[in-house]
């Protein structure tokens, strides 16, 4: 028997003033609300008999969309409900019934549990398999499996979907919103809107008006959250406040408009509602918090785009405190919605006034939000003026150099990409490479032995980007017109899988222009060589390259510094823009990403001795997943030649002047 505890509320007849229920209260009220709607078959008297022969699986759900208070205030309707199963539950499990009562933290303390001596089993997040399961299931029940299979790599894919997915209520969104349209949003706030709209129209269904009513009380509060009131403003967001600044951030909404509000409705009220009805404040502990952050910074950023007119003040003054910039994104995504492009790029083109290389360096959070707005405006496929772009490349280069806070760095370089980065010439220009010089290197890790490179030989200053890569693919590099730059077998291997690209090309975490090109196999990086009117390196070359005729351990020729190039230690679990760890390049050469990054393929064999692995080809200079030890400069790695990852990328080599073409 499911009884929906909000519904059952509605019609519990509580007496004023009646502070406990007992055992019987509850089977009257049970009863009576069962005759009220029978279910075929079903009556309350039934029901009950059910309950004392002990046969009966009672569901019990939602007890924090059981009101507090009823109106008026003299009467207490979860108390009551509370009291009276603390007395019912012993008599109906002792009959041996199965009872599940559920409910979110707020909705019953400790004490409560305390009082009803249930077991708790707390909910976690769904992890990634449960996260699969939920959405193939939900399709399935609704005849439409298909649209499971295409949905669960985008919710992988897309990052800013990671927090959402874990929680059933927001994943179910997703799934509506997917059936709806058979896409979801790129567009962030777009994304958010709607999910927001999805769960206050289930959550309040033929109720516009009391919709509008609760969104409007969410969106003061997020904002209120961010900003303090009056007497004690914040810097900084918070992201949980008491339930007793929830009322007041209510009640100084209501004094201000009052419309779409009852005055008879008490603050405390409007915020119980908010908390059992909205399903997107949740409260526990007497403190209120957004189910994730990112819906307080989306709806404080809509409450300020409807009460601000000149917006920026707000962008310069928040745009320093870096816990605001999703927030600011919000706001300008949907300022530029309303106002159109070109007040946008006005916007973007004074706020870029106000940085130079000083105040990057000493706070670069401005900058950070000017990158990712940029990176939104470019989605969009808005033109960018010119002079603004031309800003932001020097802002950008000036950065990196400085070596600014490395996740704002990552934000910066991205956005650098994408505007063009200009430190990355052609693949076909001279000017991308590095001569290494002819002479005796050290060679190997424990037992080292010189080698001998016999003539200079040129490399590439970065492993091979997107940007540089996307020439090879224009240029019919995957197609019969391309034939002439594979080998033979990687010809082979490239018909029989089918490949015309690699194989994370579209991924936007992989695939900004400056990121170095993965998901690339031994042959499709041997055929871009060639193509270029190069080869890969040998491993002998590449080793000479890292350590220079010192032998340096790691190339920079110093000791280990966490962070000093885009290894596991750095933390950003993802590859990185090509040169953003200055510290990090070679000594001598002044070669980039020679640790770190991505694995570079080699065109030596590992090992072709070894029985089980002689197709082997040879990997070095570890990768943004791989520690540290990885990344020295004599570590040898290996893979077959047709494996493809987002941790494997190559350059290039040329053993004789280069052409440019």
């Amino acid at each position: 028997m499911l009884v929906r505890l909000r519904d059952f509320a509605a019609g519990m007849t509580c007496g004023r003033g009646l502070g406990t229920w007992r055992r019987a209260d509850v089977e009257r009220a049970l009863s009576a609300w069962i005759d009220a709607a029978p279910p075929d078959g079903l009556s309350g008297e039934l029901v009950i008999a059910h309950l004392r022969a002990g046969s009966t699986f009672l569901l019990l759900d939602g007890l924090d969309e059981v009101p507090v208070s009823a109106p008026g205030g003299e009467a207490y309707p979860r108390e009551l409900l509370v009291t009276g199963l603390a007395d019912a539950l012993p008599a109906w499990l002792t009959a041996g019934n199965r009872i599940l009562l559920t409910s979110r933290p707020y909705g019953l303390e400790v004490v409560g549990l305390h009082r009803l001596g249930l077991p708790e089993a707390p909910l976690e997040p769904l992890p990634q398999e449960l996260q699969d399961l939920f959405v193939t299931r939900w399709f399935h029940t609704l005849g439409k499996p298909v649209k499971a299979r295409d949905l669960i790599p985008i919710l992988r894919d897309r990052e800013m979907l990671s927090p959402l997915v874990k929680n059933p209520l927001l994943l179910t969104a997703l799934c509506v919103l997917y059936d709806g349209g058979g896409q979801l949003p790129e567009d962030r706030r777009e994304l958010y809107d709607r999910i927001v709209t999805n769960v206050l129209f289930h959550r309040f269904p033929g109720e516009t008006r009391q919709r509008e009513t609760i969104r409007a009380r969410l969106e003061v509060i997020a904002l209120g959250m961010h900003e303090g009131q009056a007497d004690a403003p914040r810097s900084s967001p918070a992201a949980e406040i008491t339930y007793l600044e929830v009322d007041r951030i209510l009640h100084a909404f209501w004094a201000e408009d009052s419309s779409g509000e009852d005055a008879r409705v008490e603050p405390a009220a409007r915020r119980e509602e908010l908390i059992a009805r909205s399903g997107l404040l949740p409260l526990a502990n007497a403190r209120a918090e957004f189910y994730h952050l990112s819906f307080q910074e989306f709806l404080a950023a809509e409450k300020i785009l409807r009460t601000k007119d000149d917006l920026l003040p707000v962008f310069r003054e928040r745009g320093r405190v870096p816990e605001w910039r999703l927030t600011l994104l919000f706001l300008f995504a949907g300022y530029v919605t309303f106002k159109r492009w070109l007040s946008g790029l006005a916007l973007l083109q004074r706020l870029i006034e106000d940085q130079d290389r000083e105040t990057v360096k000493a706070n670069p959070a401005a900058a950070v939000f000017l990158a990712e707005a940029i990176e939104w405006f470019l989605a969009k496929q808005f033109p960018v003026a010119d002079a603004l772009a031309e800003r932001f490349r020097q802002l950008a280069r000036e950065a990196i150099e400085d070596e600014v806070e490395l996740k704002s760095r990552l934000a910066i370089g991205l956005c650098l990409g994408r505007l063009g980065d200009p430190r990355i010439p052609r693949l076909g220009d001279p000017a991308a490479y590095v001569e290494v010089p002819a002479g005796s290197y050290p060679y190997g890790g424990d037992e080292i032995r010189r080698v001998e490179i016999t003539a200079p030989f040129r490399i590439g200053r970065y492993p091979v980007t997107n940007g540089q890569y996307a020439e090879f693919i224009a240029v019919g590099g995957y197609s019969e017109r391309g034939r002439q730059w594979w080998s033979d077998a990687g010809w082979a291997w490239r018909e029989a899988e089918n490949v015309t690209e690699p194989g994370l090309w579209h991924a936007r975490r992989w695939n900004a222009p400056n990121q170095p090109v993965v998901g690339v196999s031994f042959w499709e990086a041997e055929a871009c060589s060639a193509w270029a009117g190069g080869r890969l390196p040998t491993e002998e070359e590449w080793e000479a390259a890292a350590r220079g005729q010192k032998g340096f351990q790691y190339p920079w020729g110093g000791s280990w510094q966490d962070g000093i190039c885009n290894t596991y230690e750095a933390g950003l679990h993802a590859t990185s823009p090509v040169g953003l760890f200055p510290r990090s390049r070679q000594a001598e050469l002044g070669i980039e990403d020679l640790a770190g990054n991505v694995w570079e393929w080699c065109g030596s064999f590992y090992d072709q001795s070894d029985k089980a692995f002689p197709e082997a080809r040879v990997l070095r200079g570890g990768s943004w997943l791989s520690s540290r030890d990885y990344a020295r400069s004599a570590y040898r790695n290996r893979d077959h030649p047709s494996y493809r990852s987002s941790l494997i990328g190559f350059r290039v080599v040329f053993s004789s002047p280069i052409l440019e073409h």
